[in-house]
């Protein structure tokens, strides 16, 4: 029996561990692939250390123009860059002794040959911008993607955030005090690593959603009206912010929260009686317990696919918008009310809307990163 090149990498041990590195450093990874490599990483201090060294110099690449302009060049630009941290480790931990530095970069190569194959797909990756904001006296952290990209970071208590396309999420720089809290604007799924005495709280579009140590996926985008919670794993606990009087809403395994966002005008605006008399208004699913997590639509982004279930084009075009990131333009309303069902993979954005105009009819110009859709009338 033959073996992949890919295969023969997992196959051994001391490779496994270095092919899950540059995946993760690429944010190439799975959810089960980032388990693994956390569960690896707390095995091992020294390794731990050495991934913490070379993800702070992938994530800030210097003299990628020595290398060409296009995107696999870059890559490569960083993958050479790892090399060069080996410099920076003191005595044992370095990655590999001097004399065999340059085996180093040929296997580091070979990971990124495999690396470069894997972003073919519809997975392609930004690095993570991080930086310091001062907020109020505190130093918060920023992790962005842009649109057409999706990654994924560790928090400073190991828990393990998804982003999806068009999302950021901010953070206390040593995540220090009673609380673990995050801001999020976008979409993203979060492994929470538990801890009963540091409750780990998500704020966004007005609503505060508390957990302790669980597995969950949150949606909120500046234009959405709404905030969508799914509960894969554990409990969680939602409050809309500045009404404290009202309860909080329980949410429980395979199910999935909708909450109006109330906008931090309006909501100046109420007084406390009101706040105390109106009502949270949300809607509470259950999801279907026969559906694999990454089978259901919810999460189905973090496995990288589209998915869409009778959505109008209008609610569609925002998705692919951030998807493909591109510019959709309705050229007249009757188009927009179509509703489709279906999922989207490695398809390009040209593929994509010839299949959704096959289900019902209309067409499109694509100009750049601008596409323009009408009816036919």
């Amino acid at each position: 029996m033959s073996y992949s090149l890919l295969e023969r990498i997992a196959m051994q041990p001391t490779n496994k561990i270095w092919y899950l590195m540059s995946r993760s450093l690429s944010g190439e990874t799975s959810v089960e692939e980032e388990a693994l490599l956390i569960e690896e990483l707390q095995k091992s201090p020294a390794l731990q250390q050495q991934y913490n060294t070379l993800k702070a110099s992938w994530s800030n690449p210097q003299k990628e123009e020595d290398y060409g302009g296009d995107a696999n060049s870059k890559k490569v630009a960083r993958i050479l860059q790892l090399a060069k941290v080996n410099e920076a480790l003191p005595g044992d931990n370095r990655l590999y002794r001097k004399r065999r530095r340059r085996k180093m970069v040929v296997k580091i190569i070979m990971y990124a040959g495999v690396t470069i194959v894997a972003i073919a797909g519809s997975w392609v990756v930004m690095r993570n911008k991080s930086q310091g904001i001062a907020t109020a006296g505190r130093q918060l952290q920023q992790v962005a993607t842009q649109n057409g990209t999706r990654t994924s970071t560790r928090l400073p208590d190991g828990t393990m955030v998804w982003l999806n396309a068009g999302s950021k999420i901010f953070y206390d720089n040593d995540f220090a005090g009673a609380t673990r809290e995050v801001k999020l604007e976008g979409e993203a799924y979060f492994d929470v690593v538990k801890n009963p005495h540091r409750p780990f709280i998500v704020h966004t579009g007005g609503i505060n959603i508390k957990v302790l140590g669980t597995v969950f996926n949150v949606r909120s985008y500046p234009a959405d009206k709404t905030v969508e919670t799914t509960l894969i794993r554990g409990l969680v606990q939602v409050t809309r912010n500045g009404y404290p009087q009202q309860k909080p809403v329980f949410i429980h395994p395979n199910e999935k929260l909708v909450v109006e966002k109330v906008a931090e005008e309006d909501a100046g605006n109420v007084t406390a009686t009101q706040k105390i008399a109106l009502p949270v208004t949300y809607k509470l699913a259950h999801l279907d317990t026969t559906v694999k997590e990454n089978e259901l639509v919810e999460t189905a982004w973090v496995y990288n696919r589209l998915e869409f279930r009778g959505e109008d084009f209008e609610q569609l075009a925002g998705k692919m918008e951030r998807w493909y990131n591109v510019s959709i333009v309705f050229e007249d309303d009757n188009v927009k009310k179509q509703t489709y069902n279906g999922s989207f993979e490695n398809e390009t954005i040209e593929q994509a809307l010839t299949a959704l105009k096959a289900a019902a009819p209309f067409s499109f110009t694509i100009q750049g990163h601008e596409i323009k859709i009408r009816s036919l009338k």
